[in-house]
């Protein structure tokens, strides 16, 4: 292979998925010539053919017509605004419109991995999401909910996942994980060591703890999961528009003098409702935007490579090691190989246009990322790279999607901010949204991920969104202590004693944007914590009671590469506060230029 022009590239609409095994057979394309029965449709606005669900073609001006009301307007063709469609159509709201700029699929869902892996160390609530995604996808015992509905085949492999570790701390953790897995009904089993090296042959086992194992995991193919939820909408009666696009947003004064939303205008016309659902992904600011409210999004780049043919490793399952903060995808007999890089590079300005395409892709980043995965299957030092992928995803500051109707705006929701886990949380969270709309309120628990959690004095301070997205992106593969405090953007609110409370020794915690007192150190003295940097994460001061619960991730830093020459093996020194204040996990620096020499998937 060769490097990639300079910039972005377009991947051809037809080829649907880079990284996909599978042919364009699971694209928008299929979906709008193969729908059957029902009263749904897809127009193409530009395109001069329309086909209805009976599979007729008829001529369409440029200037396709549009319903003049709906009941619910979803805006965003991703795989989050697809389930949101299908979930909505499924509880009897039959009048809903999907709008899309583009392609269905053209944002960020189409290059996704599309594992399903039913796994949280947060809470109950993650396992059951992923767990209604897998529900609607596998086809075991005869279960073939979504096949059914919609006629497509959403391209569900069930090869299972698993998760090693290296650490014994992390260990005692999957062991937690796996008690409440069992407690919600997932088989987990937990591997030794040769039990992990019997399951997958090709692992290097020598350094791993134990492993936990969910034989009922497995993977789908993306588009084909968006064009599954779509068509089977469109069973239903919804209506998707392509090539549409959203000017504005109007908004009228309602109950109580607060704003609610009456109209959604777009380039062909406008559209009266009461609700309208932001699916927009990493463009979902923009939307926002249209009505005042702030969605606290930040895209960054997303990146995986996929090998060539690998002996021995067809039918072996999905692999995760935090340590190393990689994990491995089987795609026939090829492996997907993602990371999540402690640098990652943030996108601030993404194009309104950039459908189905890609960034150049960051060797310097993602090579001792490949050290890792080559440490772990050794095998994949002699297998040539066959492509590699680098996107934009949406992250949000705590890592958990953004849902929920609008405290700003009545009939205006939100669906985005998946950070990477859109494929496996879309059937829960497009069951929940849709709960949200038509019942009032979600059958789940879903406090954690609506947006209202983010207090308005805070939300939209870029330099705080940017800071804490950035820092719990790195301590994503983190072992969740108790009591956790974020050291970026501290101090944001404040109240009038708190320099005195801070001179006295007081050690503060912050809750929703406010510091508040947590304890007081023996000895006083400020523990005042320390401006955030990318690269060292901030601190503490350095002058401070020798108990006090802090980490000074600076004196943790590995000192240099030249401590590693081993070009298979890449360590992750942990920095860890035991007492649960702050942990990070950084991979050490790698010789790049030795690990480059010395890898074939680096041409």
């Amino acid at each position: 292979m060769s490097f990639l022009a300079p910039g972005f590239r377009r991947v051809p609409m037809l080829t649907c998925r880079l990284a996909s095994l599978s042919s364009c057979s699971y694209g928008w394309r299929t979906f709008a010539t193969g729908a059957s029965g029902g009263t749904g449709s897809i127009v193409h606005h530009g395109g001069n053919v329309q086909k209805d669900t009976t599979g007729t073609a008829t001529t369409a001006a440029p200037t396709t017509s549009i319903p003049s009301s709906a009941d619910a307007i979803i805006i965003g063709g991703g795989v989050a605004g697809c389930s949101a469609l299908y979930h909505l159509t499924k509880l009897g709201m039959k009048n809903v419109i999907l709008l899309e700029r583009s392609k269905l699929t053209s944002g960020s869902t189409w290059h996704s991995a599309g594992i399903v892996w039913r796994y949280s160390s947060s809470s109950d609530v993650a396992f059951q999401l992923v767990d209604a995604t897998r529900s609607l996808v596998a086809t075991e015992k005869g279960n073939k909910l979504l096949v059914d509905s919609s006629g497509v085949d959403p391209g569900w492999v069930q090869n299972g996942a698993m998760f090693v570790t290296t650490a014994q701390e992390r260990l005692n953790e999957l062991k937690r994980v796996m008690t409440l897995g069992k407690f919600l009904g997932i088989d987990y089993q937990l591997l030794t060591p040769p039990e992990v090296k019997d399951l997958y042959p090709l692992m290097n086992v020598t350094d791993i703890k134990g492993a936990i194992y969910s034989a009922e995991d497995g993977a789908v193919e993306p588009s084909g999961l968006t064009t599954a939820y779509a068509r089977a909408a469109v069973k239903e009666g919804a209506k998707i528009v392509e090539d549409c696009r959203v000017m504005s947003i109007k908004t009228k004064l309602g109950f109580n003098s607060s704003r609610q939303v009456s109209a959604v205008h777009t380039d062909l016309g406008a559209i009266q409702t009461s609700c309208v659902v932001n699916c927009a992904g990493a463009w979902a600011p923009s939307v926002g935007s249209m009505v005042g409210v702030t969605v606290p999004l930040q895209t960054m780049k997303r990146s995986y490579v996929i090998s060539d043919s690998v002996d021995g490793v067809r039918g072996c399952p999905s692999v995760r090691d935090a340590e190393a903060g990689m994990y491995v995808k089987t795609q026939g007999d090829r492996i997907l190989m993602g990371a999540h890089t402690d640098n990652p590079t943030f996108v601030d300005d993404l194009p309104s246009d950039f459908n189905f395409s890609l960034y150049d892709f960051d060797w310097d980043a993602f090579t001792p990322h490949i050290a890792a995965a080559i440490h772990r299957i050794p095998s994949l030092k002699t297998v040539q790279l066959k492509s590699n992928v680098s996107g934009p995803e949406s992250f949000t500051p705590d890592l958990q999607p953004l849902m929920g109707e609008s405290p700003d705006v009545r009939g205006f929701y939100l669906s985005c901010g998946y950070n990477s886990s859109g494929i496996m949380l879309s059937g829960g969270c497009g069951q929940q949204i849709a709960e949200w709309i038509v019942h009032g309120r979600p059958s789940l628990n879903m406090a954690a991920y609506d947006i209202s959690r983010f207090h308005p004095s805070y939300n939209g301070n870029k330099k705080w969104l940017r800071e804490r997205v950035h820092e719990m992106y790195t301590l994503r593969n983190r072992i969740p202590y108790p009591n956790f405090q974020p050291l970026s953007e501290r101090d944001l609110i404040i109240d009038s004693l708190h320099q005195t409370l801070l001179d006295a020794g007081c050690v503060y915690e912050v809750s929703n944007g406010w510091e508040r007192p947590a304890w007081f150190t023996t000895s006083g003295g400020s523990s005042k914590v320390n401006s955030y940097t990318d690269d060292h994460h901030g601190d503490h001061q350095e002058e401070r009671h020798p108990g006090q619960l802090s980490c000074d991730l600076q004196q943790q830093a590995v000192s240099s590469s030249s401590s590693s020459t081993d070009t298979n093996t890449i360590t992750s020194p942990q920095g860890i506060c035991r007492d649960g204040l702050h942990q990070a996990e950084r991979l050490a620096p790698t010789s790049r230029a030795a690990v480059a020499s010395d890898v074939p998937w680096h041409s």
